[in-house]
């Protein structure tokens, strides 16, 4: 069930980097917005409709935990993402943030040491070699779009994005194996609720910015543009990030923090096969290797992680009401 709920959280995922691609007319700081305004809206319902007596049942200190958590797997991370796709290149920032996976599996494994560090070379090595091949072709060797003082900005945001969502895999699977209480379900309406009062911060400080990128009058009337824009921001924020957010969740809770680094990596090859199906074109020989060895480095790695032990369960022992068993080491009385 654990790897069940971890390739429906990589499925779900990988619609972010579809669904905009149907929502060209709009900025990526309105897309943002939206989604995670959905997101947040949705999960403040579910959160309030049990009563505000709600909020007391969780004390500050995870307050500040679903806000921290928010914070950085949210907003910062795809606003570090939009700088990298502007001064990076996209084919550049995805073939950096393939690398959350390898980051994740050796980090949370330094956090909680399950597995050799050995055990992760040669999967780390199939998913690197694939990551490289399902991008080289679209890379710009020249780099010449824009000066290198932006583009050690992209790359800078998008090494601070890989590094903020590993760091916030990692915890976030920590925090929910040491608070087995907290449900699933009900973390990943606080990351929502944590999430809404974020975006109202981020939506408030641009319209103060004098030439910030809302385009706030398209929204005054119910046009196809705007409809179309309402159902992607819906179908972002509740199924991606409500659900994925779930699902991962779920997932983080009963499987090995190592192997689910390795996991991530679905999402782009999941993202791939929906790109392949939208422009209805079958990948690339190049393209092909590098999915082909992203999947043999995950399986390769799940072959060597260690399966729970069933536990032995007790010899049965029949009796009567009233009778004295005798064991060899105690007598038991019924």
């Amino acid at each position: 069930m654990g790897l069940l709920y971890a390739l429906g959280a990589c499925l779900v995922w990988g619609l972010i980097f579809v669904i905009p691609h149907f929502l060209g007319d709009f900025t990526a700081i309105e897309l943002t917005l939206g989604r995670y305004l959905c997101y947040g809206i949705l999960s403040a319902v579910l959160f309030f409709r049990r009563g505000t007596f709600h909020l007391r049942r969780y004390p500050l200190k995870v307050w500040g935990t679903i806000l921290l958590f928010a914070l950085i797997s949210n907003m910062l991370y795809y606003v570090a993402v939009v700088v990298g796709l502007r001064y990076a290149t996209a084919p550049v920032t995805v073939l950096l943030l393939g690398m959350c996976p390898i980051l994740v599996a050796f980090y949370g494994n330094w956090h909680t040491r399950e597995i050799s560090f050995r055990t992760l070379i040669i999967p780390t090595l199939c998913i690197g070699f694939g990551l490289v091949m399902v991008n080289i072709s679209e890379i710009d060797w020249g780099f010449g779009l824009y000066s290198a003082r932006q583009y050690i900005w992209g790359l800078l945001s998008v090494i601070s994005a890989v590094l903020g969502w590993s760091w916030y895999a990692v915890q976030n699977a920590r925090f929910l194996k040491k608070n087995s209480d907290v449900a699933c379900t009900d973390w990943a309406t606080l990351i929502g609720v944590g999430t809404l009062f974020w975006v109202i911060i981020f939506g408030a400080v641009l319209l103060w910015v004098p030439q910030h990128q809302l385009n706030l009058g398209r929204f005054t009337h119910l046009s196809g543009e705007t409809l179309r824009f309402l159902g992607g921001v819906a179908i972002l924020g509740v199924v991606s990030s409500w659900l994925g957010c779930y699902f991962w969740n779920r997932a983080s809770s009963c499987l090995p923090m190592s192997l689910m680094g390795t996991l991530i990596i679905f999402e782009t090859i999941f993202s791939l096969s929906f790109v392949f199906l939208i422009q209805r074109q079958m990948p690339t020989i190049w393209e092909f290797i590098g999915i082909a060895a992203m999947v043999a480095g995950i399986f390769t790695f799940m072959k060597s992680v260690p399966k729970p032990q069933p536990q032995s369960s007790p010899i049965p022992i029949t009796y009567t009401q009233n009778q004295t068993i005798q064991s060899d080491k105690s007598d038991v009385e019924v």
